[in-house]
C-alpha cells in the first residue's frame, strides 16, 4: 500500500463496507447500511436521508523531510438521523430528564464500530492510527454528528521518498 492519501482513503472506505459488525448495527438501528464517502465538505453537514453516513476527507501530514516522522491525516465523520429520546416528567408535565438517542449512538458508530473497523484495516498494514480530536454535534435535535481527525505516523527511512507497506 502506498502511504498516498487516495489510498488512505480507499483503505479507510473499504474497512468500513467491509466491517460486518458496523453493517449489522446500521441495519438493526436504522434499516438501512451505512452510505460511505469521500471528500464530504468537512463544513456541511450531510442529508439527513442518506444517514447513516460515514464519509472520509484528508487534512494534511508531513512528508517526513529532516527528522520530522511521515504522517498522513485524514478525518472521519459518521452522522445518524435520529429522534428517539428519552424522558422524564414530574408532576405538572415539566420534563426533568431529556437524553436523545442519537448523541449516544453516533458516538458508539464512531468509537465502537469504526475505531476498530479501521484500526484492523490499517494494523494488518503494520500502519499504527491514532485519533488527534473529536467533537460530536447536533442539528436540529435529529441529525448527530461525530467527526475525528485520524493521523498515521511512520519514521522516513534513508533514500525514501515516501513509506511503501507492501
Amino acid at each position: 500500500m502506498n502511504l498516498t492519501y487516495a489510498e488512505i482513503i480507499r483503505t479507510a472506505m473499504t474497512a468500513v463496507r467491509d466491517s460486518t459488525t458496523l453493517q449489522q448495527w446500521c441495519m438493526e438501528n436504522y434499516g438501512k447500511v451505512p452510505a460511505i464517502y469521500n471528500d464530504l465538505s468537512p463544513m456541511e453537514s450531510p442529508v439527513e436521508s442518506d444517514c447513516p453516513v460515514v464519509a472520509f476527507a484528508p487534512i494534511g501530514g508531513e512528508n517526513g523531510q529532516d527528522e520530522a516522522p511521515f504522517s498522513r491525516g485524514f478525518m472521519v465523520r459518521v452522522a445518524l438521523s435520529d429522534d428517539e429520546v428519552d424522558e422524564e416528567t414530574d408532576e405538572t408535565g415539566r420534563v426533568i430528564w431529556r437524553l436523545y438517542k442519537g448523541t449516544e449512538r453516533v458516538s458508539y458508530l464512531l468509537e465502537m464500530l469504526v475505531y476498530p473497523a479501521l484500526c484492523e484495516a490499517f494494523n494488518f498494514k503494520n500502519v499504527p492510527i491514532s485519533t488527534e480530536d473529536e467533537q460530536i454535534e447536533t442539528s436540529n435535535l435529529t441529525l448527530f454528528e461525530a467527526k475525528a481527525g485520524l493521523v498515521i505516523q511512520m519514521e522516513k527511512t534513508i533514500g525514501e521518498d515516501r513509506p511503501y507497506l507492501g
